[in-house]
């Protein structure tokens, strides 16, 4: 970012930068820098949307999968089944939570901030994020996701 004073640069690359969602341009803008910074503004805000998106979904979950645990204490059910029923829920949560999460991390990398730099770090926060998908899939359904559930046997029905 220029320093007080200082005359942006011409380069379109990290212009959503300068200029914030409802920023004002500078009066020596170019007619390029103005074009990127009009294009990348409403992808900016998709981006956005795509955070808070995954924030209020498990900001959400948590709140209705601790109501689904308390609504199994009142009606007297063992406490292990509210462990079980807030632990599951939860975890879909976050799930669902990061994907969006992704999303906008894509959406950053790809369209925003198209360097090395940025695709690399998307690349480590995918890899992360998978493994923590992952890790809550195991935690969740007790198996790998990509192992079949186990058939039913006869006892069963």
């Amino acid at each position: 970012m220029p320093a007080a004073g200082e005359a942006p640069s011409a380069s379109p690359v990290g212009a959503h930068r300068r200029y914030p969602i409802g920023g004002d341009e500078p009066a020596g803008a170019t007619g390029l820098e103005r074009q990127t910074v009009n294009t990348l503004r409403p992808v900016q805000a998709v981006e956005v949307a795509f955070e808070v998106a995954g924030v209020i979904v498990m900001l959400l979950g948590a709140l209705l999968a601790c109501a689904a645990a308390v609504a199994v204490i009142i009606r007297r059910q063992p406490g292990s089944l509210a462990y079980v029923t807030l632990r599951q829920r939860l975890g879909r949560a976050i799930l669902l939570g990061l994907e969006f999460l992704v999303a906008a991390d894509i959406i950053r990398s790809v369209a925003l901030d198209p360097t090395f730099t940025s695709v690399g770090v998307l690349a480590l926060l995918v890899v992360v994020r998978t493994f923590l998908s992952w890790s809550l899939e195991v935690e969740i359904e007790g198996r790998w996701p990509w192992s079949r559930p186990a058939a039913p046997s006869s006892k069963d029905t």
